[in-house]
């Protein structure tokens, strides 16, 4: 599989959506909004290649516009993994995709109850994001649009902060970058492999061996 990181461009098969005008999935209006205490990211079940799965091998967020440098360290004994869901299990457990409990472990999410599948942390602190670095393992199981979303006490709700959407779901390597902060151009280095046409089985492997194994129902 190829390993291609996008940094934030408008491309032919990818479009940024920019705060204050532009809606997301969910209807709502995309905000400017870069500090807050619990950050996540998500993606509809009708965004995902295969609508049962999306595997994360690692999520993680910056400081910087274009996940360059200013990583925002996850203590894990202060701050809490949150998501929507997953399969169960050491191997697919959320805190995979940031501190890995075993060899080839994933983050092998499943939905919420409005189908939405999402990855995020709640800080002990407030947090300043501009950049979300998302690597799916490159089993097929991503996702064509991935959202960061914001939580907003004020409001005790979730707000979309910015998205990318046409990915390819083999693609490894994605950063989301906040669309209202500096415009670099750089460009995908080559062409993304094609989508997988076999659907990945619904069964797990008796004895998963790596992390290119897909997360499984």
């Amino acid at each position: 599989q190829n390993a291609i990181t996008f940094i934030a461009h408008i491309q032919q098969h990818q479009q940024w959506a920019f705060p204050t005008t532009a809606t997301s999935f969910s209807g709502r209006e995309l905000e400017t909004i870069t500090n807050s205490s619990q950050w996540r990211v998500l993606a509809h079940q009708s965004s995902l290649a295969y609508d049962f799965a999306w595997d994360i091998q690692t999520l993680k967020f910056y400081s910087s516009a274009d996940c360059s440098d200013g990583l925002i360290n996850i203590d894990l004994d202060f701050d809490v993994i949150i998501e929507s869901g997953n399969i169960g299990g050491l191997l697919y457990s959320s805190i995979n995709a940031f501190s890995p409990l075993v060899d080839g472990g994933i983050w092998g999410g499943r939905e919420d109850e409005d189908l939405n599948f999402w990855l995020g942390v709640q800080f002990n602190e407030y947090q300043t994001v501009r950049c979300a670095s998302v690597t799916h393992t490159g089993n097929g199981l991503g996702s064509r649009k991935i959202t960061v979303q914001a939580y907003l006490d004020d409001e005790e709700s979730w707000m979309d902060t910015w998205s990318l959407t046409g990915i390819n779901p083999v693609t490894e390597f994605v950063n989301i970058v906040a669309g209202n902060f500096d415009n670099p151009t750089a460009y995908p280095s080559e062409v993304p492999s094609d989508v997988p046409t076999d659907v990945p089985s619904n069964e797990p492997s008796n004895i998963p061996s790596d992390s290119s194994l897909p997360s499984q129902i």
